[in-house]
């Protein structure tokens, strides 16, 4: 998935479940919205995703935002 040049959790040190693919200014994760492919996180400034990446992604994920909405609006059942 992605475009040429995207990372994957091919090879990286990604932990959290919903990360999908990366590049210099985007983190693209699962999506909590139903019927949408992925949430994009589209950055302004190359590090400012790049310390989402590294704290979140590659760290506390269970702490990042997206995954906190991931959790709230998810139904319940959805596990099994």
């Amino acid at each position: 998935m992605g475009r040429k040049g995207d990372g994957n959790r091919d090879g990286e040190n990604v932990l959290c479940p919903l990360f999908v693919a990366y590049s210099e200014n985007e983190l693209r994760c699962q999506s909590h919205v139903p019927d949408a492919a992925a949430i994009i996180l589209r950055y302004a400034d190359t590090k400012a995703c790049k310390n989402q990446r590294r704290i979140f992604c590659e760290g506390c994920w269970e702490r990042c935002e997206h995954w906190q909405a991931w959790k709230h609006f998810r139904w319940e059942d959805e596990d099994e």
